[in-house]
């Protein structure tokens, strides 16, 4: 099993952002300090408690402040960007980071950003995020003059064409034919898990669901391995969860349930997001009423915690059913100083001691 970061991020509102972006930054630099393969950020226009506008311009800023770690975006938000655009900025951070990247596709997730941008209707962001895809591949892998006629992004490369000067060229990514591409679900029995599989894509499952719903979406990816009449495996399929390890079950329980704590604020926010929007399902596999669902419920769900012996149980009981090759591991606000040093405390005793007990064979020492 591999190790990962899954950032959307969340940070209290009140919280400088100059400070929020530099944490952000050292969280990614000390997980491949600790050897963790890879480290996801997300993209929001319009909150302040989500304020990451650019993954890509975060993760520039710690290229050359890391070694290995492949980054990845989580998502590029595709209907709020024409397809030219995305194309030349997703391949000159390819280049910067030269190859250690995954681009991460998806619709976005909150509501004010569809608003501000125009794109409300679920059914049309998912046309502009297929049609985008498939017109910046062909931009990345083909030459001009180009000609596009789809329903949302008509336009053209070929008035302008300059082939001696190489204008009107697009930018190519530095891994051709073009990065590996990544999509996020939430959804139980997701069907973008199972098209993910069939596209060749990187299926993603979001940290903030049940664990039912990520067994639904092993069994998507199931039926995508069939549809490509291959044998199902879970090795490229990233699950994204809460992990809490601390030196003893104890103390990881009262760190997790404190109500000044990093995990209490991270699901008082979303569950008063989703559950507000009427969609609290997403989240909710307590067997309660959405009325009658608290937050110290959703930790006790949804988040993996205890000593490192615990937790290296619980990850090896989630992956018998949903056997995952990478944990995404979600990062949580550092701004608390004495929370910052629990986090990171997790993040080493999770790449130390809890990762060498998931794979070590039954009986065997670690």
């Amino acid at each position: 099993m591999k190790l990962g970061l899954f950032g959307m991020p969340i940070h209290p509102a009140d919280v400088s952002l100059a400070e929020a972006y530099e944490s952000d930054a050292n969280r990614i630099i000390l997980a491949d300090e600790l050897g963790y393969a890879e480290a996801f950020i997300g993209e929001h226009q319009t909150c302040a408690t989500e304020p990451v506008a650019s993954p890509l311009m975060l993760m520039a800023s710690v290229i050359h402040r890391t070694k290995n770690i492949t980054l990845g975006s989580g998502v590029t938000a595709l209907p709020m960007y024409h397809p030219a655009m995305a194309a030349a900025t997703v391949a000159q951070f390819d280049n910067m980071a030269r190859g250690r990247f995954i681009w991460g596709v998806g619709q976005g997730g909150l509501a004010s950003d569809w608003e501000a941008f125009g794109v409300m209707d679920g059914q049309e962001r998912n046309e502009r995020m297929i049609e985008s895809v498939s017109i910046i591949k062909e931009l990345w892998t083909g030459t001009a003059p180009f000609h596009f006629t789809g329903k949302h992004y008509p336009f053209s490369i070929d008035e302008t064409v300059n082939a001696e000067l190489s204008i009107g060229q697009p930018i190519k990514p530095f891994q051709r034919p073009h990065p590996p591409i990544a999509a996020t679900a939430m959804s139980p029995a997701s069907n973008s898990v199972k098209q993910a599989i069939v596209q060749g894509w990187i299926p993603m499952s979001a940290n903030f669901v049940p664990l039912s719903t990520v067994h639904s979406h092993w069994d998507k990816i199931v039926e995508g391995y069939g549809e490509r009449g291959e044998e199902p495996t879970g090795e490229n399929w990233r699950v994204a969860r809460n992990v809490l390890v601390a030196p003893t079950d104890e103390e990881a329980r009262e760190r997790a349930f404190d109500p000044a704590g990093p995990n209490f604020h991270y699901f008082h926010y979303l569950w008063n997001l989703f559950h507000g929007l009427g969609a609290g399902a997403v989240m909710n596999g307590t067997g309660k009423d959405d009325a009658a669902v608290t937050v110290d419920d959703l930790i006790e769900d949804m988040v993996i915690l205890g000593s490192p012996e615990t937790v290296a149980q619980q990850i090896s009981e989630v992956r018998e059913r949903a056997p995952f090759g990478t944990l995404l591991t979600t990062m949580l606000d550092g701004s608390n100083p004495a929370h910052e040093v629990y986090e990171q405390e997790s993040m080493r005793l999770l790449a130390t001691e809890v990762a060498p007990r998931v794979d070590a064979p039954v009986g065997a020492p670690v």
